[in-house]
């Protein structure tokens, strides 16, 4: 049994692992999840039988074997390096959400499940995806791959934030891989729960799962994130920033990356804006939100971003990571890039961080120093001011970078006036840093520190930036600038040429070398340079040109200029003649002075012009003496004065001949001439004829009778009536053409003749002064009359007075002049009118000349600088210069000028080339005269001109002039064309610039200054300086003009806009007019480059009795608002008779602002004149709009109507029987009515009055009305007026009075209260007279008291005033007017004179405020709405008071000046000194010093000079020497002062060689912030040429500047050799060694060397002579 039991057992087992062994084998080929139910039947036999056993059934599942799982999602990236390929055999989704596997359904993507491998898909994996891409997800699970042949599946589940999710159906890529992909669209927009795309929302998150069927404990999840975009956000409060502009590039390369839309393989922008739209290549658009950036695929690599951010921010952030938490928007992705810095890519993706920015808004700088204007060695005050205006505590760290010669001084860091630690200073010493800590929200801080000025200091403008910064060198804040202006006071940029013309200097004969003497000097000479500048020598044959540029020049005679008989001759040989004798080179290095004579020898007599002298009146009775009567016979006849010409004074000689045995009865108006005017007669020598004579016969103004009744010997009687006009009243004034000399030679003297006339065609008596006023540039002439005047200088209205002849003809006689075109002479008439002459100067017809320069240079340098330049450059410079003069075909007259050196910068900061003589030495010891033929500030000049037509490209004055409202006068450079025919004339012009226009008014106060304009930053050269001198009354009548002269009468700083005046300007002139300075002038400050352009055509008809005119004008960004403006006018002039013309004008302007409104504006004017013997009227009305014109008009038209008529009435004549003076009465009137036309307020004044005059009194007497209008009220006033004037002649002596006494028992009016006004007038000479005036003012609106002294001052008759200085040094009066300033007006004597004025004002009552809404609208003291410096409420007094001296020799002076008012009080001294020691040398001082006591504190400045010239004619050394001393000091702020000595020596050891030394020291303290700084500062150079052979020259130079207070030098020198290998041609072969060192910052050190070669070539006119001669037939003859 047993062994049957056991046998059995053993059958069912094997059974049993049969069926075992079947069913595993089943089980592998079935899918996962198949249940299998398997039972096992055991049949065997036995001895005991068969048997059948049939087991249990066995039930199982077919499982995966147990494995680990994972779950991750992946993107297409068909363009990335690191994507893995597979195959996408499908996905499918559940409808129902359940995992049954019968219920899912396919996804359609696009994919084809039957690809090959080949068509497999590019993904990697990926933590992050957009709303509309294609997710793929992936689970890896081997134990789930059940069959190896076939593609199994796994389910998975994903879910995102917005609540929908999707079951998946996972395709296994390939059979036995045991990795399943299934893909599924997303989208932004909501869909239904478990459909077949998967809804997303951004900055979500979204998670898939998987879960074993077979085991769910082996769970796998995978997160990714929505919408990965990077954001710009504010690092203070977390706002999203838009309009940044973010670029990835490559790490290493910094070229833009390569990037990829989502889509995986469209290209996609490198840059883009935040908050913006980008679209990629495929066109698909990605909106950004606020602030966010995007980078949808990015491959592995190391990349950066730069970033631009927007206005008010800064990039990168000062912030640490840790400083964002808790910012509303956060929480923040922060990583290396974040901060500007280079990060990693590890793997292919979207980038996902995040971007701070730091604002700028919060934080504002403001910069400034304590001067405009420095120099090396000078101590600069800079301070920085911090405001934080944001809502925060900021960082208060600032970058400021320091022009880069300029040095900090160590311990003078301040914060808030308080000591402060030091600022940290690069390597270099330019860039300071300062660090405040935390300036909390609201605050405001300053930093300040001294910097000084070191050598390498380039001249110009020296700008210094201040920002905030963070710590990474970003901008927390605007940029400040302050800028200074880098002058020398060193002489050591530009050098000058000295010389001399002579003639018998040497034996041109001898053999080289010849030996040079002195010679004789050759006066009138012209000497050009290749630009176009010229010289003329003086009467010693020398000249000098100052401010010459560094480098090579030719200097060339004009041989027009020659004198006749005269021809230049070679005395000199040397390379720099180069074979010629009317030019030569010039090479000379900056600070030099260098000299070039030129020699002439005699071929002819010197021809001796003869002047024709003319007689004067006076002494016309000196020709007929008895030698003359002996010729004559005895018929009666008048012999003198000429009646036909007007009388020079109201005193007669008369002469009158007759025969002998005759007697004779002379009378004057009917009146007896008296005994005492008989003089004794001559008698001829046969006794037969007589001349009997009167002398000193007074006779009065306008019509004088002469009656002589002739009783012969036989009874008869015979009668002469001659009529003789004395009229000392111009009220015409015509051009008298035939008379005038109008050409521009340079040589002769322009003459302007002008006829003066009565209304009724009589000319002015001789002698008459007239203070005539011409146009710049034209300038009066200047005669050397020694002694008639006080030294230096003239003073402000001495210099224009020009005496009318013996024909009632002003000859208005001007210095010589190149320049052609419209003159204007000013002339002063009756009835305080002032007539504008016109006159056109013409161009020379002359010979060519030519004066070129060409110029070419290689060098090579070593350079050692920190900067690395290559070792051995070759650096390579040219330069082309010519200047050419003459005439063309067609007799036109062609200038021309190139100069390829010349640039325009971006600010025209200058016009026409004027020599600015304070710049250098103060003395040349000679006379000669400078000028500039060819003013550009383009590299190109280029004038064409024929009688009165020309076309110029240069500098130019746009002279529109002839009419009031079309005025346009400004200073500009561009191309103009005028045409000035006798019935037709044109011009017109346009110009690009950057310039503005403004015209500044400021009320005088009665000293020299300071006054200050509205801007500074003036164009140079460009301003017009004239004194008006208004109606107190009326500002809009001008009763005296006069246009200063740059340098002689005025000094002006253009970097401030301060002007120094060399004379007081007087508040007010004697009758209480006050005087206004007017300035027009150019600023670059505040304008952009603009085109301005216009013209006007005038026609005159009906024998130019019509003028019309036209006038237009379009100006681009102007000043401001930088808009448009335009400008059109029309004017008419009619002379119905003449003695009657009418004026007529009307013009609109319109302006259209960039971001102010556009205004149109109006204005128009019509008058009526007329002028007849005993008659005169006028009548006008004139309107300005608000807003009218381009700036051109005055204050006090602008925004008025005036509508007014005047008329004046003789009404008798009468002679005094007993003294035989005539007595004038007249009757006089006017009527005026003014309106505000912005605020609708009147004025309307009327008064007449009855005048008699007689020779020694005036009284008047009348009413006068005045009724005002206001806003808030209405004033009236009636006065009655009482005037008068008695002379006491014996004494000297005039008493003068007037009242004005109300009658009314109105309102007064503003301008009408009770006035009394007594004076004396006391007459030093015939010429001076002291002027004292006292009114008294009582009203209810203006009472004080005003008390004037002053000068009047009667011109020189004959001549224009002059300051007769030419013989007390060598150098012209002009040049010591303008670096000197002496001047003094009252002559006491032969050697003392004096100069006077006081004004002052005194407020007796409180009174109401004055209220003018018709003021002037000058700047302070005349102040809006008050009327004139004598109405303000404020008391004030000024005077001056000066004293000079003057000999043969010598010439000194001293003024005291002062200003005194309750706001400030002023002194000034002015000294001045000059003398000749000797014939060689000479010597000029002057100094002035001003004290300034004002609230806030008092301040003081002492300016000093003192210049030295030693330049003999017979010794060949030259020296001038220049010593400064200038101190400033003010409360508060510190004191600075400075001794500076210029001296240069030219020396001539013999005549093969030339040496020139120069020398500067300067010495400079400064209290500045508290503390004590100084510092030497010198400079020394010096060259030398010696001449081997007559064509080589062997040279050397060098120089050092050396500061200790910046611790820094620069250095320079080198030799060189020098050959002319052929004629005009100089070549030479040098060395040069340049460095700068600096002791404290090694990094700032560097020193270059090289070899130089350089050709240079010069022409002239000879070279050209047969293209010359083919272009002008005339030239050469």
């Amino acid at each position: 049994m047993f062994t049957f039991t056991n046998k059995l057992l053993s059958k069912i087992a094997v059974s049993l692992a049969c069926a075992c062994t079947c069913a595993t084998a089943v089980a592998q080929i079935t899918p996962l999840g198949t249940e299998i139910t398997n039972t096992a039947t055991v049949s065997f036999d036995h001895s005991s039988g068969r048997y059948d056993f049939t087991t249990n059934k066995a039930v199982f599942t077919v499982s995966a074997r147990p494995s680990v799982s994972d779950i991750e999602f992946f993107r297409q990236a068909p363009m990335a390096p690191d994507a893995v390929m597979v195959a996408l055999n499908g996905s499918d989704y559940s409808p129902d959400g359940n995992l049954a596997p019968g219920g899912f359904l396919p996804i359609n993507a696009g994919f084809n499940t039957a690809r090959t491998a080949a068509e497999a898909t590019p993904i990697i994996p990926a933590d992050s995806f957009f709303a509309g891409e294609l997710m793929i997800v992936r689970v890896v699970d081997e134990g789930q791959n059940g069959d190896p042949n076939v593609i199994e599946t796994v389910t998975a589940t994903i879910v995102s934030q917005t609540g929908d999710s999707i079951v998946l159906r996972l395709y296994e890529d390939t059979p036995d891989s045991g990795q399943f992909y299934a893909y599924v669209p997303s989208s932004k927009e909501s869909s239904t729960s478990s459909d077949a795309v998967l809804s997303i929302s951004e900055n979500s998150t979204m998670t898939a799962t998987y879960i074993d069927v077979f085991d769910e404990t082996e769970v796998s999840e995978d997160t990714a994130l929505v919408d990965p975009y990077g954001v710009l956000f504010d690092s203070l409060t977390g706002r999203l920033i838009d309009d940044a502009i973010v670029t990835i590039v490559d790490a290493e390369t910094l070229q833009p990356a390569a990037v990829y839309g989502i889509d995986g393989m469209s290209e996609y922008p490198s840059t883009l804006t935040t908050g913006g739209v980008v679209t990629d290549a495929s066109g698909r658009e990605y909106d950004l939100e606020d602030g966010q950036f995007l980078f949808p695929l990015m491959f592995p690599g190391d990349y950066r971003l730069l970033i631009t951010p927007p206005q008010g921010y800064v990039f990168p952030s000062g912030f640490g990571p840790d400083s964002f938490d808790g910012l509303s928007t956060g929480p923040f992705e922060i990583i290396d890039g974040s901060y500007g810095l280079d990060f990693t890519v590890t793997s292919s993706g979207p980038l996902h961080f995040d971007v701070p920015l730091d604002t700028t808004r919060g934080l504002t700088v403001t910069k400034d120093s304590s001067v405009l204007q420095a120099s090396v060695g000078d101590f600069v005050v800079y301070s920085i001011d911090v405001t934080n205006s944001s809502e925060y505590a900021l960082p208060m760290r600032v970058r400021d970078d320091m022009p880069s010669a300029l040095r900090y001084k160590q311990g003078s860091s301040m914060l808030d006036g308080e000591a402060f630690k030091e600022a940290s200073v690069e390597m270099a010493g330019a860039t300071l840093t300062f660090d405040g800590g935390l300036i909390e929200a609201g605050e405001t801080h300053q930093f300040s520190y001294v910097a000084v000025v070191g050598p390498g200091a380039e001249n110009g403008e020296a700008v210094n930036r201040a920002t905030a910064i963070n710590p990474f060198g970003g901008k927390l804040s605007n940029t400040a600038e302050s800028a200074i202006s880098i002058t020398e006071d060193l002489l050591r940029s530009e050098s000058t040429i000295i010389g001399r013309v002579s003639e018998n200097a040497c034996d041109e004969n001898e053999e080289w070398s010849r030996a040079i003497s002195r010679g004789e000097g050759v006066e009138g000479v012209r000497i050009y340079l290749e630009t176009g500048e010229y010289a003329v020598t003086d009467e010693r044959g020398a000249y000098h040109f100052e401010g010459v540029k560094e480098g090579t020049h030719v200097v060339q005679i004009d041989p027009v200029t020659l004198p006749e008989g005269y021809t230049p001759v070679k005395c000199e040989e040397n390379s720099r003649f180069a074979g010629s004798s009317t030019s030569q080179f010039v090479d000379v290095m900056g600070g030099a002075i260098w000299r070039s004579n030129f020699y002439l020898k005699r071929t002819a007599e010197k021809v001796v012009e003869e002047v024709e002298a003319d007689i004067l009146e006076a002494q016309e009775y000196l020709a007929f003496d008895d030698a003359w009567l002996n010729t004559q016979n005895s018929d009666v006849a008048w012999v003198y004065p000429d009646t036909s010409r007007s009388p020079s004074g109201r005193s007669l000689n008369i002469g009158i001949k007759l025969p002998a045995e005759s007697e004779i009865s002379l009378t004057l108006n009917g009146l007896s001439v008296d005994r005492s005017n008989r003089q004794p007669r001559l008698l001829s020598s046969d006794q037969s004829t007589v001349l009997k004579r009167w002398r000193g016969v007074d006779i009065q103004s306008g019509r004088n009778v002469l009656k002589a009744v002739i009783t012969h010997a036989n009874g008869q009687t015979q009668t002469l009536t001659e009529e003789v006009w004395f009229v000392d009243q111009a009220q015409r004034a015509q051009l008298v053409d035939d008379q005038s000399t109008l050409v521009a030679d340079g040589r002769s003297t322009p003459v302007v003749a002008i006829r003066l006339e009565n209304a009724e065609g009589r000319a002015v008596h001789s002698g008459r002064v007239v203070e005539v006023d011409v146009s710049a540039p034209y300038e009066l002439k200047q005669l050397d009359r020694l002694g008639e005047i006080a030294p230096i200088s003239t003073g402000i209205v001495e210099a224009r007075g020009v005496s009318v002849n013996r024909d009632g003809i002003l000859m208005v006689e001007l210095e010589p002049t190149l320049r052609t075109g419209k003159i204007r002479v000013r002339v002063p008439l009756a009835g305080d009118r002032i007539e504008e002459v016109e006159a056109y100067v013409r161009p020379e017809k002359r010979d060519w000349i030519l004066v070129g320069l060409a110029e070419g240079e290689i060098g090579q340098f070593d350079d050692d600088a920190p900067l690395g330049a290559d070792e051995n450059d070759w650096n390579r410079s040219g330069r082309i210069a010519l200047f050419a003069k003459g005439l063309v075909k067609g007799d036109w007259l062609l200038t021309l000028a190139v100069d390829t050196a010349k640039r325009r910068g971006n600010e025209d900061d200058a016009l026409y080339d004027s020599i600015d003589p304070n710049a250098y030495y103060t003395l040349y010891g000679d006379n000669s005269v400078y000028g500039n033929d060819a003013q550009s500030r383009y590299p190109v000049y280029v004038k064409l001109e024929k009688e009165t037509a020309r076309i110029l490209f240069g500098d130019f004055n746009t002279d529109l002039s002839d009419s009031e409202l079309g005025r346009y006068s400004r200073q500009l450079s561009g191309l103009k064309a005028e045409y000035e025919g006798e019935r037709f004339s044109v011009s017109g012009f346009a110009a690009e610039t950057n310039q503005g226009f403004i015209k500044d008014e400021i009320a005088a106060d009665g000293t020299s200054g300071p006054y200050r304009l509205s801007q500074g930053n003036l164009v140079r050269n460009s301003e017009i300086i004239t004194i008006e001198t208004r109606d107190r009354n009326r500002p809009d009548r001008v009763l005296n003009s006069v246009t200063l002269q740059r340098f002689t009468d005025y000094e002006i700083d253009v970097a401030t806009g301060e002007i120094f005046f060399r004379f007081p300007v007087d508040a007010t002139d004697t009758g209480f007019n006050e005087n206004i300075i007017v300035v027009d002038y150019e600023t670059y400050a505040d304008a952009d480059r603009n085109v301005t352009f216009g013209g006007r055509v005038e026609m005159r008809s009906f024998d130019g009795k019509l003028e019309t005119g036209l006038n237009y004008i379009d100006e681009d960004g102007a000043i401001g608002d930088r808009g448009r403006s335009k400008l059109a006018s029309v004017d008419a002039e009619l002379e119905l008779s003449n003695k009657t013309r009418i004026i007529g004008e009307y013009a609109t302007s319109q302006y259209d602002g960039v971001e102010a409104d556009s205004v149109s504006a109006d204005a128009y004017l019509l008058e009526l004149q007329h002028a007849s013997d005993g008659f005169s009227a006028g009548a006008y009305v004139r309107q300005e709009d608000a807003g009218f014109g381009l700036g051109q008009t005055a204050s006090n038209t602008n925004a008025i109507r005036r509508v007014g008529a005047q008329s004046s009435v003789r009404i008798a004549e009468s002679i005094d029987a007993d003294t035989g003076t005539r007595n004038v009465s007249r009757i006089e009137g006017q009527a005026y009515r003014e309106t505000d036309l912005a605020s609708d307020q009147n004025r309307t004044v009327s008064d007449a009055s009855i005048t008699r005059e007689g020779k020694n009194y005036a009284a008047s007497t009348g009413l006068r009305s005045v009724q005002e209008e206001l806003n808030d009220e209405n004033r009236e006033s009636l006065l009655g007026t009482f005037s008068f004037r008695k002379s006491f002649p014996k004494a000297g002596i005039s008493v003068v009075g007037s009242r004005e006494q109300p009658i009314s028992q109105s309102d007064e009016a503003s301008i009408a209260p009770e006035r009394t006004i007594l004076g004396i007038d006391k007459a030093v000479n015939e010429r001076v007279t002291v002027n004292v005036r006292h009114e008294i003012t009582n009203g209810a609106h203006a009472s004080g008291e005003n008390t004037l002294v002053g000068v009047t001052i009667q011109p020189w008759a004959g001549a224009q005033v002059v300051t007769g200085l030419d013989r007390l040094t060598q150098d012209s009066s002009s040049r010591l007017a303008a670096t000197i300033g002496v001047d003094q007006n009252i002559r006491l004597n032969e050697k003392w004179n004096a100069s006077l004025g006081f004004t002052n004002r005194s407020r007796v009552d409180g009174g109401d405020a004055p209220q003018d809404p018709l003021a002037d609208d000058a700047v302070s003291p005349i102040a809006e709405g008050v009327r004139s410096p004598l109405t303000q409420d404020d008391a004030y007094s000024s005077g001056y008071l000066g004293l000079g001296f003057r000999d043969s020799g010598t010439a000194a002076s001293g003024r005291y000046e002062y200003r005194d008012s309750s706001a400030a009080l002023r002194q000034a001294f002015i000294l001045g000194a000059a003398r000749e020691l000797t014939d060689s040398l000479s010597y000029a001082g002057g100094a002035r010093l001003q004290f300034d006591d004002v609230a806030t504190g008092g301040s003081d400045r002492i300016t000093t000079r003192l210049g030295l010239s030693w330049r003999p004619e017979d010794t060949p050394v030259t020296i001038y020497n220049r010593l400064d001393f200038n101190r400033e000091s003010t409360e508060g702020v510190g004191e600075t002062w400075k001794v500076v000595n210029n001296a240069g020596l030219n020396l001539l050891p013999n005549d093969r060689s030339q040496l020139a030394i120069f020398h500067g020291v300067k010495y400079a303290s400064a209290n500045l912030l508290g503390q004590q700084y100084s510092g030497w500062t010198n400079l020394v150079g010096a060259e030398y040429r010696y001449d081997v052979t007559p064509r080589i020259d062997v040279g050397l130079r060098g120089s050092v500047l050396a500061s200790d207070a910046s611790s820094t030098m620069e250095y320079q020198f080198g030799p060189s050799i020098g050959i002319s290998p052929k004629e005009g041609a100089w070549f030479s072969v040098g060395y040069n060694v340049w460095g700068f060192k600096d002791d404290d910052f090694d990094a700032a050190s560097e020193s270059r060397n090289g070899l130089f070669i350089k050709l240079r070539l010069k022409i002239n006119q000879n070279d050209l002579d047969g293209l010359l001669g083919w272009v002008s037939p005339k030239a050469g003859e």
